[in-house]
């Protein structure tokens, strides 16, 4: 008579094999990322409160067409100027590569002016935000430069003037 008795060794493979699917990596489509921080800077003092893009840099030297399966990757500073770029959800990071840098305010204008009106002295000069806007906005005329490596990335200062 057969016995009835458990293969385990059989069910611990099958449960290894099942579980390996779960392991953590880069999902279907997805392009790795590697988690990337910096921090923004305007003539010294740390700027809050600005949107920072990377754009991928192309085979001429510009920006590269936005590849529809790829998401951009940005972040937004805090108080301190410090932020952590995204691509696909939270703080992930950055697919690998060079990147020209674009950076403007990241609330409405009005939205600025209310704050400003208010009298919070953390905010940023209007005149700041409106240089900022003017010579960072666009990633192509900013001048501003980034590598992203595989693995951590600490990403030098963008001082603006």
């Amino acid at each position: 008579m057969p016995s009835l008795a458990t293969p385990r060794p059989l069910i611990a493979a099958c449960l290894m094999a099942a579980l390996a699917g779960c392991s953590p990596g880069t999902p279907a489509g997805q392009v790795p990322v590697h988690p990337a921080r910096g921090q923004v800077l305007y003539k010294g003092k740390p700027m809050p409160n600005l949107q920072v893009t990377f754009r991928t840099v192309g085979a001429g030297g510009g920006a590269a067409p936005k590849a529809p399966d790829v998401p951009t990757p940005t972040g937004r500073t805090d108080a301190d100027g410090r932020f952590q770029l995204h691509t696909y959800l939270g703080n992930d990071g950055a697919p690998a590569g060079p990147y020209l840098v674009g950076i403007v305010p990241a609330s409405a204008p009005s939205e600025a002016r209310n704050v400003m009106q208010k009298g919070q002295a953390d905010a940023p000069p209007r005149a700041a935000l409106d240089a900022i806007r003017a010579r960072y906005a666009d990633p192509e005329r900013s001048g501003l430069k980034a590598e992203i490596k595989d693995g951590d990335n600490d990403i030098p200062p963008f001082d603006l003037k």
